[in-house]
This record gives structure tokens, C-alpha cells and sequence, in this order.
């Protein structure tokens, strides 16, 4: 590789990264329209930055309903845990008590008996932080799952 494809191969993946650093904040920040063009010009919706959050987890951990809900819709795995204890974007979201985030990854799939590596699922997340809504929303879920 010459000296030149290597300085624009460099510029590109700078680009690049820029790029996911912009999704991930603007996931966490709310900024629906920046995700939208962000994902239109298609930065990967599972993307990180070798970080533990992406921007779906970004998004539920601030309880950004619309912006999970174009991520969702551009293929971010709800499934996706992050590197740190293995939180799921589920997790983040019945952590921080976020009701409309849960029903939405709910609805998208999540999985409500995911555990964590310390072994809690959400409702147990949601529990310890003192969301009793939320857990009781994801304790139904759970029976719901077990009786399908």
C-alpha cells in the first residue's frame, strides 16, 4: 500500500469514526433529525467505539424513545450487550426507570429475562433502583415469555 492510499485510507477511517462518535452522541442527547441524516448516510446503528455503550444503549439509558425508535427501525440489536456487564439496552433502560423505552424494546423483541454478569434481569434492575412501574411491567413481560 503506497504512502498515499494509506494517508487516505487514514482520513476515511478518521471519518468514519467521527461519525459514530456523532451518532452516539446525538443518540444520547435525543437529537432525532442528526440520527436520522446520521443513519441515512448509513453509520452502522450497532456501532461503538470500542466503548461499552452503543447508540441504541445510549439511547435507552437516556430515555430517548424516538431516537430508539429509528434505530430499532435501522436494525440496532436489542439483543446487544455491552462490553462492561453485559447490559443490554433493556437493562439501561429499566435502570434509569425509562417506561416508554421498555415498552418499546419490549415490543421490538428484547428479551426480558436477559441477565446481566452480576445475574439480574431488567425487573431486577429496575427494582433495585426504586422503578417499581417498570418492574412490574417487565416481571409481566417475563411470564409472558415463559408461558410462549
Amino acid at each position: 500500500m503506497s504512502r498515499a492510499e494509506r494517508s487516505s485510507r487514514s482520513k476515511e477511517e478518521k471519518v468514519a469514526l467521527e461519525r459514530v462518535e456523532r451518532l452516539l452522541s446525538a443518540s444520547r442527547r435525543g437529537e432525532v433529525p442528526s440520527v436520522q441524516l446520521l443513519l441515512e448516510e448509513r453509520v452502522d446503528p450497532n456501532a461503538s467505539l470500542g466503548i461499552a455503550c452503543g447508540p441504541l444503549q445510549q439511547a435507552a439509558a437516556h430515555g430517548q424513545t424516538e431516537v430508539a425508535k429509528l434505530l430499532i427501525q435501522a436494525a440496532a440489536d436489542v439483543h446487544l450487550a455491552d462490553d462492561d456487564d453485559h447490559s443490554t439496552p433493556l437493562h439501561l433502560a429499566a435502570e434509569f426507570g425509562h417506561a416508554e423505552v421498555v415498552r418499546l424494546l419490549l415490543q421490538a423483541g428484547a428479551q426480558p429475562g436477559e441477565l446481566d454478569t452480576f445475574g439480574r434481569c431488567p425487573a431486577d434492575k429496575a427494582t433495585e433502583c426504586g422503578h417499581a412501574e417498570v418492574a412490574r411491567m417487565l416481571q409481566e413481560a417475563a411470564r409472558g415469555h415463559a408461558n410462549t
